[in-house]
């Protein structure tokens, strides 16, 4: 059964007054899409961005918060709100996505490779559940790849610091990193050339 889905060329008075009173609280960069942005018809989506957009906001998020999405789905949508959305390009997309099936850190490199210029992200990837983005993932990835493949994309983050700071977390935290955890792991940079012949074995 197909059910369509309508709305009305305003959006309610009861978000309008939502809007308004981030607007006054100056909370300009908004993220009412956490949870729906993945399953919402897109017709609609873009209608409340534009709306939240006309509203006075600098930007909005895009999250993957059940952590459910393929980056190809992911990056697809981001790039769908870019190409639909009246005002977008005045305004930064950011992502939030979570890892529970492992695609945080890829979810979020494809939300900024179709557009995002923001992204949530945590050292060690901690967060809820299985986790978020991980910084040092994003970091790294940028650094060493994104003058070839990603359009020079780049941040301003200080890598020399990053192991540094991965520590003093786990520290605080009390959450270990795994050994083998890319770019902050104890086994990041060991090298065992059986394990490889192994692998090319059972391959």
């Amino acid at each position: 059964m197909t059910t369509e889905v309508q709305y009305s060329s305003d959006l309610t008075p009861r978000f309008s007054t939502f809007l308004h009173l981030c607007l006054f609280v100056s909370l300009s960069f908004l993220s009412p899409f956490w949870f729906i942005g993945i399953r919402s018809d897109r017709e609609f989506l873009y209608h409340v961005i534009g709306e939240v957009i006309k509203a006075g906001a600098t930007g909005f998020c895009i999250g993957d918060t059940l952590g459910c999405n393929l980056p190809s789905e992911f990056g697809q949508l981001i790039a769908d709100i870019k190409a639909n959305t009246p005002g977008v390009e005045d305004v930064i997309i950011s992502t939030h996505c979570h890892d529970d099936l492992g695609l945080a850190t890829a979810n979020t490199l494809a939300g900024v490779c179709a557009g995002a210029r923001l992204v949530d992200v945590t050292v060690n990837g901690i967060g809820e559940r299985a986790g978020n983005g991980s910084l040092e993932e994003i970091v790294m990835t940028l650094k060493c790849r994104g003058e070839q493949v990603l359009g020079g994309l780049y941040t301003g983050i200080n890598s020399e610091h990053i192991i540094e700071t991965s520590k003093m977390v786990e520290e605080y935290s009390g959450l270990e990193v795994q050994a083998h955890k890319a770019i902050v792991g104890a086994n990041g940079f060991s090298h065992e050339s059986s394990l490889h012949q192994v692998l090319c074995y059972f391959v």
